[in-house]
Formats: C-alpha cells, structure tokens, sequence
C-alpha cells in the first residue's frame, strides 16, 4: 500500500518502468506469508536492496520506494515467533547497507571542481577556418595545452584549450597570453562554456 500513491505519479513520467521493475519484487513477500522463514529472509532482502536502490535512485524519483522498504524490513521482525538468531543478524545488515547508502550523501563535496581548461571567444567563425589555425593550434600544444577544440554555442564561436592537472601556474599564465595572441581572440577565461 505504501507504494500505491508513488507508482499513481511515477507511471505517468517517462520513467514508468524503472518504478515497475522496482515495485514489483516487494508484492513477493506476500506469496511466502504461510512459510514465515522464508517471508521474513523476503522482506529482509528486497527491503534493504529497495532501501539502497531508493537512495541510489533518489534523482530519478526512486525516493517513493523508501516507505515501502522500511515497511518490508519492519515487516520482518512484527511476529515475535521471528527467530532471535535471524534478528540479530538481520538488524545490524539492514542498518548497515542504509548507513552506507548515506555515507557518499554526507561526504560528498559539493564545491566546484577546479577547471584544467581555458576558454576563448573568437570575433567570428571564420576564425576556425583560417588558413593559419592549424599552426596557432600547433603552437597551444607546444605551449602546455593538451587539447584544442573549436566551436559555435549560442551564435558564439569559442576555443577550447585543455591543459595537464599538473601544468605549473607560471606555465598556465604563459598558455592564456598565448591564447590571446591568437588571432580573433576577444577574452580568455579559465573554466568552460556554461551554456546559452
């Protein structure tokens, strides 16, 4: 029942049969009520996978799932003819693949990574095609760049330079004022294009 109201809004979206293929292994504990072992060692397994792929998933909206799978994993220890054995074992496993679900969430950086590319924009396309490009291109490499890339985004024309982790900062300085000798260089900028 838990998951009625999250498979109602997800089967609308494009992503209708990953919520399927998720929802259906939690209707198997229901098969095995006669056999309680096997019912509780059920609800043990789908709950904790469902648990970690709910916050695994939790981008695509499989956040729906976590009622459902703590559900499954209480589910297993609400008779008390559960085997203590079981119990002992089944807890601390459950805790334990939840808590690891969470340990990326919690020390994950959320800084912006440190860009290994400068950007230019060029005056005009043509600037591409020029005769003299290959050789401006040529000289970036031996400059410290590792790559360069030109394109147009948003009726802009831009020159992509990638450069080594390693490259020293007086080396970095060097490869911009080079960058900016390049005919039709408007600005140089560290980082890349962020789009329109």
């Amino acid at each position: 029942m838990a998951m009625v109201p999250g498979l109602g809004v997800a089967l609308s979206t494009p992503l209708a049969s990953h919520f399927l293929v998720t929802a259906l292994p939690a209707l198997c504990p229901l098969y095995l009520l006669h056999r309680r072992r096997s019912f509780v060692r059920a609800c043990l397994v789908i709950g904790s996978g469902m648990l970690a792929w709910s916050l695994a998933g939790f981008l695509l909206g499989m956040f729906l799932f976590i009622p459902t799978a703590v559900l499954l994993l209480v589910a297993a220890f609400a008779d008390r003819s559960t085997r203590l054995g079981l119990r002992d074992r089944a807890v601390p496993s459950a805790l334990l693949v939840a808590g690891a679900m969470f340990v990326p969430l919690l020390t994950y950086d959320a800084g912006e990574p440190e860009s290994h590319s400068y950007q230019a924009e060029l005056d005009s396309g043509s600037r591409l095609h020029h005769q003299d490009f290959a050789a401006w291109r040529d000289q970036l490499l031996k400059s410290g760049a590792t790559r360069v890339i030109g394109y147009e985004s948003c009726e802009h024309f831009y020159l992509d330079v990638d450069f080594a982790e390693d490259l020293p900062e007086d080396r970095r300085a060097e490869l911009a004022n080079r960058i900016m000798e390049v005919p039709g260089v408007v600005e140089v900028e560290l980082g890349e294009n962020e789009g329109c």
